[in-house]
């Protein structure tokens, strides 16, 4: 992610070519994550959160909001949250089975 540019940060396969067409229309340079993974992972997600030249765009399925009352993801889940509540432009949908 560049910190002078226009970026979107994709979570959890919201990547559809109607989003991702849009985004590339207006300069944006996209990165997409999987949040049902690692901790290590997250990591690296909330450092990418810290820029605040980034959209955010996102869902929270039934697996990863468990993994968010993990005791193992408290730490980076508390990070991650505080990032994105932080974000001018974040857009989460939930999504359980």
């Amino acid at each position: 992610m560049n910190k002078n540019n226009k970026n979107a940060l994709l979570l959890n396969n919201v990547d559809s070519d109607s989003i991702t067409t849009v985004l590339y229309v207006n300069n944006y340079t996209i990165t997409s994550k999987f949040l049902n993974s690692s901790v290590n992972n997250w990591k690296k997600i909330c450092e990418m959160l810290e820029n605040d030249n980034v959209l955010v765009i996102g869902k929270f399925t039934e697996s990863v909001l468990l993994k968010m009352c993990d005791p193992y993801y408290e730490e980076v889940t508390t990070i991650f949250l505080e990032r994105i509540r932080s974000k001018n432009t974040s857009y989460f949908s939930i999504r359980t089975i």
